[in-house]
């Protein structure tokens, strides 16, 4: 979903909204505050916000400001058991990191912010922290349940990060240079807040997850 005009706390919002409206479908309404039985959840209110680099610093014990270099990166990943290669650079690392450290252990929702700019190329960079992009993820209980950006529309910095990606698409960059309002988007993972609200695998909360087309 795209907002023209919606702000990154303004997202937030939306998505609190959703997921509370999926979520009082299946648990009913003023259910948030716990587990209910073993394998199905419900989410608390209210949701904080957290940095990346703050959730990392918290889960290592050690300061990991944005432009950490990539050698110290390596070793926590190596102490951690982590499947770092040396050609991954910091983004990569930092990301690596995220995944096994603070995104698999998180517990009820939380979104986590200031994500490296190079690990969102259609995210506009930081109005505070060029480093960094304008995007939040939405974890709860291990599983991101979506995502939400303030969209890159400078056509020229597309072109360049897309270049560096090698994956140019003219037509879209062809729209972006007619121009673009500022704009949000984000991405609800229903599937996966069913997975939470239900306890079922994902084959169970596809509409058609059990079918097998026949030749």
């Amino acid at each position: 979903m795209a907002s023209a005009g919606a702000g990154l706390d303004r997202r937030r919002v939306h998505r609190v909204a959703l997921v509370c409206a999926v979520s009082g479908l299946i648990a009913g309404p003023r259910r948030w505050l716990q587990p209910v039985r073993e394998g199905i959840h419900v989410l608390l209110l209210p949701w904080p916000v957290r940095t990346v680099c703050g959730a990392l610093t918290q889960a290592l014990g050690e300061e990991v400001p944005p432009d950490t270099p990539a050698r110290l990166l390596h070793h926590w990943c190596g102490h951690h058991g982590l499947p770092a290669t040396p050609e991954m650079d910091r983004p990569a690392l930092i990301d690596l990191l995220y995944t096994h450290l603070v995104e698999a252990t998180t517990g009820a929702p939380v979104f986590y912010t200031g994500f490296p700019v190079e690990l969102s190329p259609l995210a506009r960079a930081d109005r505070d922290d060029p480093r960094l992009a304008e995007r939040w993820d939405l974890v709860a209980y291990g599983i991101e349940l979506g995502t939400g950006c303030s969209e890159l529309t400078d056509p020229v910095e597309q072109r360049r990060r897309l270049a560096a990606l090698g994956s140019l698409d003219e037509d879209f960059l062809a729209a972006l240079e007619r121009g673009m309002a500022p704009t949000g988007g984000l991405g609800l993972g229903v599937d996966r807040l069913l997975m939470l609200l239900t306890g079922q695998p994902l084959r169970g909360t596809l509409p058609f997850g059990g079918h097998r087309g026949s030749r």
